[in-house]
Protein backbone atom coordinates (compact mmCIF):
# COMPACT_ATOMS: atom_id res chain seq x y z
CA UNK A 1 0.00 0.00 0.00
CA UNK A 2 2.95 2.38 0.82
CA UNK A 3 4.63 1.89 -2.52
CA UNK A 4 1.41 2.38 -4.59
CA UNK A 5 0.25 5.89 -2.62
CA UNK A 6 4.01 6.61 -2.89
CA UNK A 7 3.67 6.24 -6.53
CA UNK A 8 -0.01 8.29 -6.61
CA UNK A 9 1.13 11.14 -4.92
CA UNK A 10 4.21 11.50 -7.28
CA UNK A 11 1.29 11.61 -10.08
CA UNK A 12 -0.65 14.28 -8.34
CA UNK A 13 2.44 16.26 -7.61
CA UNK A 14 3.60 16.06 -11.04
CA UNK A 15 -0.13 16.78 -12.35
CA UNK A 16 -0.10 19.67 -9.98
CA UNK A 17 3.48 20.64 -11.18
CA UNK A 18 2.19 20.94 -14.47
CA UNK A 19 -1.00 22.51 -14.03
CA UNK A 20 0.79 25.12 -11.96
CA UNK A 21 3.04 25.52 -15.01
CA UNK A 22 0.11 25.90 -17.37
CA UNK A 23 -1.87 28.48 -15.39
CA UNK A 24 1.75 30.25 -14.86
CA UNK A 25 2.12 30.43 -18.91
CA UNK A 26 -1.53 31.36 -19.09
CA UNK A 27 -1.27 34.31 -16.61
CA UNK A 28 1.64 35.64 -18.74
CA UNK A 29 0.19 35.42 -21.68
CA UNK A 30 -2.96 37.08 -20.56
CA UNK A 31 -0.69 39.76 -18.55
CA UNK A 32 0.82 40.56 -22.07
CA UNK A 33 -2.46 40.94 -23.94
CA UNK A 34 -4.10 43.22 -21.20
CA UNK A 35 -0.84 45.35 -21.39
CA UNK A 36 -1.10 45.64 -25.10
CA UNK A 37 -5.34 46.56 -25.19
CA UNK A 38 -4.10 48.99 -22.42
CA UNK A 39 -1.13 50.54 -24.57
CA UNK A 40 -3.66 50.47 -27.93
CA UNK A 41 -6.39 52.14 -25.80
CA UNK A 42 -3.96 54.84 -24.39
CA UNK A 43 -2.60 54.96 -28.14
CA UNK A 44 -6.72 55.56 -28.85
CA UNK A 45 -7.23 58.02 -26.61
CA UNK A 46 -4.06 60.31 -26.72
CA UNK A 47 -4.96 60.15 -30.57
CA UNK A 48 -8.87 61.74 -30.15
CA UNK A 49 -7.96 63.99 -27.53
CA UNK A 50 -5.04 65.19 -29.48
CA UNK A 51 -6.96 65.15 -32.44
CA UNK A 52 -6.87 68.69 -34.53
CA UNK A 53 -9.99 70.28 -34.60
CA UNK A 54 -10.48 72.25 -37.64
CA UNK A 55 -12.52 75.79 -37.32
CA UNK A 56 -15.24 76.12 -39.69
CA UNK A 57 -14.02 78.95 -41.37
CA UNK A 58 -10.45 77.49 -42.22
CA UNK A 59 -12.53 73.90 -43.57
CA UNK A 60 -12.47 73.44 -46.92
CA UNK A 61 -15.52 71.74 -49.46
CA UNK A 62 -16.70 70.86 -52.98
CA UNK A 63 -19.80 70.81 -54.41
CA UNK A 64 -20.19 67.33 -53.40
CA UNK A 65 -21.08 65.18 -50.36
CA UNK A 66 -22.43 68.10 -48.99
CA UNK A 67 -25.35 68.28 -45.71
CA UNK A 68 -26.87 71.41 -47.03
CA UNK A 69 -26.63 73.59 -49.65
CA UNK A 70 -28.07 77.35 -48.47
CA UNK A 71 -27.77 81.06 -49.66
CA UNK A 72 -28.13 84.74 -48.02
CA UNK A 73 -27.67 87.43 -49.18
CA UNK A 74 -25.55 90.24 -46.83
CA UNK A 75 -26.07 94.05 -47.35
CA UNK A 76 -23.52 96.14 -45.47
CA UNK A 77 -23.94 100.02 -45.47
CA UNK A 78 -22.05 102.44 -43.34
CA UNK A 79 -23.26 106.25 -43.15
CA UNK A 80 -25.94 105.05 -45.95
CA UNK A 81 -23.38 104.29 -48.21
CA UNK A 82 -22.98 100.67 -49.43
CA UNK A 83 -19.76 98.69 -48.80
CA UNK A 84 -18.84 96.14 -51.46
CA UNK A 85 -18.87 92.57 -50.67
CA UNK A 86 -15.76 91.03 -53.13
CA UNK A 87 -16.21 87.69 -55.60
CA UNK A 88 -14.74 85.17 -54.56
CA UNK A 89 -14.59 85.71 -50.63
CA UNK A 90 -13.76 82.11 -49.28
CA UNK A 91 -11.90 80.47 -52.39
CA UNK A 92 -8.47 81.14 -51.57
CA UNK A 93 -7.27 78.58 -54.27
CA UNK A 94 -8.81 76.71 -57.26
CA UNK A 95 -9.14 73.47 -55.03
CA UNK A 96 -10.62 74.86 -52.02
CA UNK A 97 -14.01 76.64 -50.97
CA UNK A 98 -14.53 77.68 -47.25
CA UNK A 99 -18.18 76.21 -46.59
CA UNK A 100 -19.28 80.04 -46.54
CA UNK A 101 -18.31 81.73 -49.98
CA UNK A 102 -19.33 84.14 -52.69
CA UNK A 103 -18.99 83.74 -56.63
CA UNK A 104 -19.84 87.35 -57.58
CA UNK A 105 -20.35 90.54 -56.19
CA UNK A 106 -23.96 90.48 -55.38
CA UNK A 107 -23.48 89.97 -51.83
CA UNK A 108 -25.03 86.20 -52.08
CA UNK A 109 -22.89 83.83 -49.55
CA UNK A 110 -23.20 80.31 -50.45
CA UNK A 111 -23.28 78.10 -47.27
CA UNK A 112 -22.37 74.43 -48.03
CA UNK A 113 -21.96 72.48 -44.85
CA UNK A 114 -20.55 68.78 -44.85
CA UNK A 115 -20.55 68.58 -41.34
CA UNK A 116 -23.72 68.36 -39.11
CA UNK A 117 -22.38 69.74 -35.53
CA UNK A 118 -20.94 72.88 -37.89
CA UNK A 119 -23.26 75.70 -37.76
CA UNK A 120 -22.82 78.62 -40.44
CA UNK A 121 -23.15 82.26 -38.68
CA UNK A 122 -22.27 85.86 -39.96
CA UNK A 123 -19.57 86.07 -37.75
CA UNK A 124 -17.89 82.64 -39.51
CA UNK A 125 -18.60 84.72 -42.92
CA UNK A 126 -16.68 87.65 -41.80
CA UNK A 127 -13.67 85.22 -40.07
CA UNK A 128 -13.73 84.01 -43.93
CA UNK A 129 -13.64 86.94 -45.39
CA UNK A 130 -10.61 87.91 -43.15
CA UNK A 131 -8.44 84.89 -43.63
CA UNK A 132 -9.41 84.88 -47.27
CA UNK A 133 -7.61 88.45 -47.79
CA UNK A 134 -4.35 86.29 -46.21
CA UNK A 135 -4.38 83.54 -48.37
CA UNK A 136 -4.91 85.43 -51.69
CA UNK A 137 -2.39 87.68 -50.60
CA UNK A 138 -4.35 91.22 -50.60
CA UNK A 139 -2.17 94.03 -50.04
CA UNK A 140 -2.44 95.31 -46.91
CA UNK A 141 -3.95 98.73 -47.96
CA UNK A 142 -6.55 96.95 -49.78
CA UNK A 143 -7.58 94.72 -47.47
CA UNK A 144 -11.03 94.96 -45.39
CA UNK A 145 -10.28 93.19 -43.03
CA UNK A 146 -13.52 93.55 -41.71
CA UNK A 147 -14.78 93.04 -38.31
CA UNK A 148 -18.24 93.21 -36.65
CA UNK A 149 -19.50 93.11 -33.46
CA UNK A 150 -22.24 94.79 -30.92
CA UNK A 151 -19.85 97.65 -30.65
CA UNK A 152 -19.44 98.41 -34.07
CA UNK A 153 -17.74 97.77 -37.31
CA UNK A 154 -13.96 97.85 -38.29
CA UNK A 155 -13.64 98.51 -41.81
CA UNK A 156 -10.20 99.12 -43.66
CA UNK A 157 -9.33 100.04 -40.45
CA UNK A 158 -11.73 102.49 -39.74
CA UNK A 159 -13.53 101.83 -36.44
CA UNK A 160 -17.24 102.85 -36.88
CA UNK A 161 -18.51 102.39 -33.03
CA UNK A 162 -21.65 102.46 -31.33
CA UNK A 163 -21.98 105.51 -29.16
CA UNK A 164 -24.42 108.77 -27.79
CA UNK A 165 -24.77 109.34 -31.83
CA UNK A 166 -24.64 106.36 -33.94
CA UNK A 167 -26.19 102.78 -33.77
CA UNK A 168 -25.86 99.49 -35.25
CA UNK A 169 -28.38 97.74 -36.87
CA UNK A 170 -28.77 94.76 -38.31
CA UNK A 171 -31.82 93.74 -40.34
CA UNK A 172 -33.24 90.31 -41.54
CA UNK A 173 -36.17 90.73 -44.24
CA UNK A 174 -37.58 87.79 -46.13
CA UNK A 175 -39.00 87.15 -49.15
CA UNK A 176 -42.15 86.04 -50.20
CA UNK A 177 -44.64 86.32 -52.69
CA UNK A 178 -42.80 88.33 -54.89
CA UNK A 179 -42.14 91.16 -52.60
CA UNK A 180 -39.93 91.97 -49.80
CA UNK A 181 -41.49 92.15 -45.66
CA UNK A 182 -40.71 95.09 -43.47
CA UNK A 183 -37.20 92.73 -41.84
CA UNK A 184 -36.99 91.79 -38.46
CA UNK A 185 -34.57 93.44 -36.03
CA UNK A 186 -31.96 91.14 -34.47
CA UNK A 187 -29.78 91.62 -31.63
CA UNK A 188 -27.53 88.49 -32.65
CA UNK A 189 -25.13 90.36 -34.35
CA UNK A 190 -21.69 87.64 -35.17
CA UNK A 191 -24.00 84.33 -34.33
CA UNK A 192 -27.11 84.97 -36.81
CA UNK A 193 -27.38 81.47 -38.12
CA UNK A 194 -27.59 81.63 -42.09
CA UNK A 195 -29.86 79.81 -43.91
CA UNK A 196 -32.41 80.28 -46.92
CA UNK A 197 -32.28 79.92 -50.75
CA UNK A 198 -32.64 81.40 -54.03
CA UNK A 199 -36.97 82.63 -54.29
CA UNK A 200 -38.90 79.59 -56.49
CA UNK A 201 -40.16 82.73 -58.66
CA UNK A 202 -37.09 83.15 -60.71
CA UNK A 203 -36.13 86.66 -59.60
CA UNK A 204 -32.45 85.66 -58.90
CA UNK A 205 -33.32 87.08 -55.21
CA UNK A 206 -32.53 85.01 -52.31
CA UNK A 207 -35.44 84.18 -49.79
CA UNK A 208 -32.92 85.75 -46.76
CA UNK A 209 -31.41 88.85 -46.45
CA UNK A 210 -29.23 90.35 -44.17
CA UNK A 211 -28.80 93.78 -43.84
CA UNK A 212 -26.00 95.50 -41.77
CA UNK A 213 -26.17 99.24 -40.72
CA UNK A 214 -23.98 101.72 -39.16
CA UNK A 215 -25.53 104.93 -38.62
CA UNK A 216 -26.72 108.03 -36.91
CA UNK A 217 -29.64 107.88 -34.48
Amino acid sequence: MGKKESKKSKRLLKKARKESKDNAERNRILATIGLALIAIGSIAVYSVMNEEIVPLSEKCVTHTGLLSHEHTTLEIYINENPRAIPNDVGIPTEDCMRPIHTHDSSGVMHIEMVDKDDVATLGTFFEVWRGWEVDRSVPEDLRTEPHFSAEGIIWQGTEYLVDDTHELVVTVYEYQNGEWDSGTVTQEYGDLILGGNFAPDGSGNTDTRIRIEYREK
